[in-house]
């Protein structure tokens, strides 16, 4: 059966799966080599550790566009050019539908696969407490493998298992270390008695809590125990960490932020560009 070509229809379905349209031009082969070329690409980006920087991020999103914009024009002008085909018995609609059902499950499971192997892992700043290093709306990419190699030391944030409840995620930043002895004294930090810089720390409150009312603006002393983690939000007085439920243990550390990758300002309904490419080092 000979049918006519759509152009429409072979950049739509390149734009969902990239070489579906060459399929439905009844280039079988070229759609495939497309679609696992696609996958290459992905696997090339984090191979070649461009994912572990910002302008890699932005080199590979370059990159992908091109590709997919060359994949689409390159089906609609086939299906243009051809207008019509000899239907094979892959040219059918039920097939169309079942190639994009099982290409998006083995996209997802290789995205997935291919980022535990590589720990790269997005998350989405959903609290004010680490303002203004990391603010509501940010979103960060974070190395989950970095600590398998290196060790936690102060000042780094970090990205770890919530001790309270363990289904979720919390990003702080580490104030010491097992062995240390941490204390605050009217929202001064000391450690091992010496007073930490907190350059990077903001107090949006003047009133100064008595240590028998609450523990944030006086703590203390206590020793880290070691294999544990002292853990405090930058943005002092408005955030919930170590001071309220504890100590975080060294194996409940997930990873370390890279870079923030994109920023949401919710209030003004804008994109913050200033902050794209922030890195947490």
């Amino acid at each position: 059966m000979i049918k006519k070509r759509h152009p429409l229809i072979a950049a739509l379905l390149s734009g969902i799966i990239p070489g579906l349209g060459q399929i439905y031009n009844g280039q079988l082969r070229k759609g495939i080599i497309y679609y696992f070329a696609n996958l290459f690409g992905y696997l090339l980006y984090f191979v070649s550790g461009l994912q572990k920087s910002f302008h890699g991020l932005v080199i590979f999103c370059i990159a992908a566009a091109c590709f997919y914009l060359f994949i689409i024009a390159e089906a609609a002008f086939v299906a243009f050019k051809k207008k019509k085909i000899t239907l094979q018995l892959y040219n059918r609609w039920y097939v169309y539908i079942f190639s994009i059902i099982i290409c998006m499950i083995i996209g997802q499971y290789s995205v997935l696969l291919v980022q535990d192997i590589y720990g790269l892992r997005a998350y989405r700043i959903s609290s004010s407490a680490m303002e203004p290093t990391l603010l509501l709306g940010d979103h960060i990419y974070a190395d989950n493998k970095y600590y398998i190699n290196n060790k936690v030391q102060r000042e780094d944030i970090i990205v770890f298992i919530y001790p309270i409840d363990r289904t979720k995620s919390f990003l702080k930043r580490v104030i010491a270390v097992g062995g240390d002895v941490i204390e605050i004294r009217d929202k001064k930090v000391f450690v091992n008695d010496t007073a930490v810089t907190d350059a990077y720390a903001i107090h949006k409150e003047d009133v100064i809590f008595p240590k028998s009312l609450q523990p944030r603006d006086n703590f203390g002393p206590i020793k880290v125990p070691e294999g544990a983690i002292f853990v405090m939000g930058d943005n002092r007085d408005q955030s919930y960490d170590s001071r309220f439920w504890g100590f975080v243990k060294q194996g409940d550390v997930i990873g370390k932020p890279l870079y923030i990758y994109w920023s949401w300002d919710s209030d003004n309904y804008s994109v913050r560009w200033n902050r794209l490419g922030l890195s947490m080092h």
